[in-house]
């Protein structure tokens, strides 16, 4: 209860013990947060991954055959996997922890970048709560132990902003590598690109929006170099991507969502429901003015997805995290006159979330195909061929266990 109590009261953190605590956070995750909550994150990443990283068989998805995936996160998960087995841990599901581990302790980064920025650069006082709060996020906690690439680039994309908003020329060249390396995990973060860069304009950091863009374009380079090596054409995934999903229509196959909703997402993540909407709103409002290039491009990448009609929370996560950023700011500062509806709102927003904390760091999603795939490879006579019976290779979870 003191420590809980220590998150609303006003004062600073210092940095090394924001990250031990975020640190902490994590760890459940990691030893309990085990199996996939979507296909591609086996199928699409851990697979091809181990593939690269021990020769192991994988099933091709069509993507692999297309080239609609860059090689860059299963490059970057191979050699973690690489390095797991070298210290001798081989075991699928202790590799997968140390994994887990690993991917845990790169995303303090992004948090790092977030208190340098609010502390070091801005000096707001009374930050540690938000500080908390963003460090115990559900969602930040789920994309940085997760091993895939679109939740790898939440954290790339995140630490972007953030340090776009650094001194010098320096800090946005970093910010500007960061985010064209996001772009080579997950393409449409390219969205956060346009946002920073005329922010920087906007602001007159004529310097500065150059080396973002320079750096940009480094890394964007060098995946474009990855995919000569390994699809034959500069820069082949991302166009065969946008081609096969928009022009082609293949998204519309895999379902079509209604344009109402990322707003009903983004109102549970809120609470922004009665009787707390104009609560929400204010802090909205408020909190944007503190942050607006964070709660711009937040709503631009939102935005630019909304127009899409295959519609999914997780292509979202980094976006909503820059939401809940701006929001919490406000929403989470005590103030002497405020009512005692935005006192309840604040409790009620701060439960929900701790629940969901709960939630992402103890579930076992598709624990039923990962389990099978464990027994069938502990039995001899399965080891060379494996016959699924009325179903497909989805139905069991993935060669690498």
């Amino acid at each position: 209860c003191r420590w809980i109590r220590l998150g609303f009261e006003p004062g600073e953190i210092s940095l090394g013990h924001y990250l031990a605590v975020a640190f902490l956070l994590r760890l459940p995750a990691v030893f309990f947060s085990r199996g996939y909550d979507f296909l591609d994150h086996q199928f699409q990443y851990v697979d091809p991954a181990y593939h690269i990283a021990f020769d192991g068989s994988w099933y091709r998805y069509h993507d692999y055959v297309q080239g609609l995936r860059s090689w860059v996160y299963p490059g970057i998960l191979a050699a973690i996997f690489k390095a797991v087995a070298w210290v001798g841990i081989t075991e699928p599901r202790a590799m997968m922890t140390a994994t887990r581990f690993i991917h845990g302790a790169i995303s303090l980064v992004p948090l790092a970048a977030l208190w340098i920025y609010i502390v070091r650069w801005v000096g707001w006082r009374n930050q540690r709560p938000l500080l908390l709060f963003i460090a115990a996020n559900a969602l930040v906690v789920y994309s940085g132990v997760q091993p895939t690439g679109p939740t790898f680039a939440v954290g790339l994309a995140l630490t972007s902003v953030f340090l776009f908003h650094g001194p010098g020329r320096l800090w946005p060249f970093i910010s500007g590598l960061l985010l064209g390396l996001s772009f080579a995990c997950r393409f449409q973060d390219a969205f956060y690109g346009p946002v920073l860069l005329l922010a920087g304009l906007i602001q007159k950091r004529w310097g500065a929006s150059l080396c973002f863009a320079v750096g940009a374009a480094i890394t964007v380079t060098l995946q474009g170099l990855v995919d000569l090596w390994t699809w034959g054409s500069f820069l082949h995934s991302p166009f065969r991507y946008v081609s096969w999903n928009i022009f082609e229509g293949a998204a519309e196959s895999y379902g079509q969502q209604p344009v109402w909703y990322y707003a009903a997402f983004l109102c549970g993540v809120l609470i922004l429901v009665p009787p707390f909407i104009k609560s929400g709103l204010s802090a909205l409002r408020e909190g944007g003015r503190r942050f607006p290039v964070a709660a711009a491009a937040s709503l631009a990448y939102i935005g630019i997805h909304n127009l899409v009609t295959r519609k999914s929370f997780r292509f979202v996560i980094a976006a909503v995290i820059l939401l809940l950023v701006v929001y919490a700011s406000e929403l989470l500062t005590r103030k002497a006159s405020e009512s005692k509806l935005r006192t309840l709102h604040r409790y009620v927003f701060v439960a929900a979330h701790i629940l969901a904390l709960v939630l992402a760091s103890f579930w076992y999603p598709h624990r039923g195909p990962v389990e099978a795939a464990l027994t069938l490879g502990a039995q001899q006579d399965f080891r060379a061929r494996l016959v699924v019976v009325d179903g497909t290779n989805d139905d069991v979870g993935g060669h690498y266990y």
